[in-house]
């Protein structure tokens, strides 16, 4: 491994780390929840705060993205056709929850300030029954597809890269199986987005300690 990569997995793992902490500590501490009504009075009265965590969740998809691609570094694998799936499933991926969580930083203040109410509901992320959840959820099944199809060669590796691509391929098939529960409308299933997210949080420090070695 060279200099060029340890570097990328050291930025990358810090970069996705600290924006996967920070987003749901942010969410934690948003005065906006309730009914979709409750919602969107709560934005009007919190605009900037509304704004700030989308923020951050509009990172997610460049951190993550730059740590798979600093994982994948000199990987021999540019003619397979799982590689190319994978790649073109995360691209798909990317621009969806970009379109999901962009929307919320830029559209709905904009729609709140027209007084256009019905149809900032119609976008609020916080609606299961939005447009921009709908991006979402199909996003993360496009993930969990890329993952699966471009760390399934990880899992027979040895330490630590086999231990990040277990991680990534148990949040693939969680955002797989939580989009059948949107599919279905079966909640407990649905939430299991969030636990595909978590079970990466280690992704990032296991990057740093692969870049940190000698």
């Amino acid at each position: 491994m060279d200099f060029y990569q340890k570097r990328h997995l050291i930025y990358s793992g810090i970069f996705f780390t600290t924006i996967l902490l920070l987003w749901p500590v942010l969410m934690a501490l948003s005065p906006i929840r309730g009914s979709v009504d409750e919602q969107i009075i709560a934005v009007s009265e919190n605009t900037q705060t509304f704004q700030l965590q989308y923020f951050f969740a509009f990172l997610i998809a460049p951190a993550v993205l730059y740590l798979i691609f600093a994982l994948l570094y000199k990987t021999p694998r540019h003619r397979n056709l799982f590689f190319q799936l994978g790649i073109v499933s995360l691209a798909v991926y990317a621009a969806l929850v970009s379109v999901s969580y962009g929307t919320q930083m830029i559209l709905i203040p904009r729609l709140l300030e027209a007084d256009r109410d019905l149809c900032a509901a119609l976008w609020l992320f916080g609606s299961p029954y939005s447009a921009t959840y709908f991006f979402n959820q199909t996003g993360y099944l496009f993930w969990g597809i890329g993952v699966m199809a471009l760390f399934e060669p990880f899992t027979r590796r040895q330490g630590l890269q086999k231990i990040a691509g277990t991680l990534m391929l148990l949040s693939g098939i969680l955002s797989i199986i939580a989009y059948s529960g949107y599919i279905l409308d079966i909640a407990f299933l649905n939430a299991l987005t969030i636990l595909s997210g978590i079970v990466t949080l280690p992704v990032g420090i296991i990057a740093v300690l692969i870049g940190s070695r000698p």
